[in-house]
């Protein structure tokens, strides 16, 4: 198993998951409501790293940008989805637990 930090930015104009060297961003169209960013920051995330959505879950952060995510799956499995250019990057927000 895998844990992950992210900053979320809820209600953006396009979904997506972006790796910077200042972390990993994850962009909802939802808005912080009754969960639906954090619900669709889960998705993003299961789509980006080739898991299921049940492998995906939020540890820490419900009510911030800033979270915490579990993936359930080995770093070498994870590590086979993400873009080359961005492996030094990701490895500084990914540890095994």
């Amino acid at each position: 198993m895998i844990r992950i930090s992210v900053t979320v930015h809820p209600g953006s104009s396009q979904r997506k998951l972006i790796i910077r060297p200042d972390g990993v961003h994850i962009y909802t169209v939802a808005k912080p409501v009754e969960g639906r960013a954090n619900r669709e920051a889960r998705e993003l995330m299961a789509d980006y790293f080739s898991v299921s959505k049940s492998s995906v879950t939020l540890i820490r952060g419900d009510r911030s940008k800033k979270k915490v995510f579990d993936i359930d799956a080995v770093k070498s499995k994870v590590m086979e989805n993400v873009d080359p250019t961005h492996e030094d990057i990701i490895t500084t927000y990914i540890r095994e637990v």
